[in-house]
Order: structure tokens, then C-alpha cells, then sequence
């Protein structure tokens, strides 16, 4: 587990350009890590180690993203279609626009695989796209 931990503070590191950053384990649906900044931390808000990556990605959603994306999110942000993706590709993108103090922005969230003995894990990045 030691060796796993130091994945993920290797990937936290090197990725200081995403608003928001976590590792999820996509067989228990568990956020191992999370790192957020700026929009999320202050205005996403609920009992995040509890309800796992389900929970957060729809108090995101409702709290966040703007109508007419909510759907499209929440289809391409479920843990088994973005699984089935990386099969095929390296990284998985999804492009949605949010409502922040009444300003719509452009965001873009990355799902990538990350190498693990311990499970299916995925690296979650999100950035600013304006």
C-alpha cells in the first residue's frame, strides 16, 4: 500500500495546473484523494468522505454546472463508461461549462488510468478552460 500512496503523491504533484484533482477507485466508487482549489473547495459543499465519487460528481452537477450541460455530465462521468473508454484510449475528456458568481466558464474534466496492484484507480483532473 506504502508503494500505492506514493503514486498518488507523485500524480498529485506534478499536476498543480487542475483546479481539482482526485484519485478514485473505481471498483468501490471511494475518493482515496482529493486536492481542490479555488471554485470547488469553497462552493461544492457536502459530507464528501461519505458519499464517494456518486456524491460528489451530483452535488457537483447541481451545484455547479449550468442546465443545459447536467445530463451530459452526468452521463459522461460515470465510472463505467469511462472505464470502457480507457480500454481503448489513454485519457478520457469531458467538456462542460459552469456558473460561478453568475459567470458561465468553459471546464474541461481529464479521467486517466493510473497503475495500481490495489484496484481499478483513476486519476481525475479538472481545469479552467476560458
Amino acid at each position: 500500500m506504502n508503494e500505492n500512496n506514493n503514486e498518488i503523491t507523485a500524480a498529485l504533484a506534478l499536476t498543480s495546473d487542475y483546479d481539482r484533482l482526485a484519485i478514485v477507485d473505481t471498483d468501490t466508487g471511494k475518493v482515496l484523494s482529493d486536492r481542490s482549489l479555488n471554485i470547488f473547495s469553497s462552493r461544492v459543499t457536502g459530507d464528501f468522505e461519505r458519499i464517494g465519487y456518486d456524491g460528489q460528481l451530483n452535488a457537483f452537477i447541481e451545484q455547479m454546472v449550468v442546465d443545459e450541460d447536467k445530463n451530459k455530465v452526468r452521463i459522461s462521468m460515470e465510472p463505467g463508461l469511462i472505464t470502457s473508454n480507457l480500454y481503448s484510449s489513454k485519457a478520457h475528456y469531458v467538456n462542460y461549462r459552469v456558473n460561478i458568481d453568475g459567470k458561465e466558464r468553459e471546464y474541461q474534466t481529464k479521467f486517466c488510468r493510473l497503475p495500481s496492484d490495489n484496484g481499478n484507480l483513476l486519476a481525475v483532473g479538472t481545469c479552467d478552460m476560458s
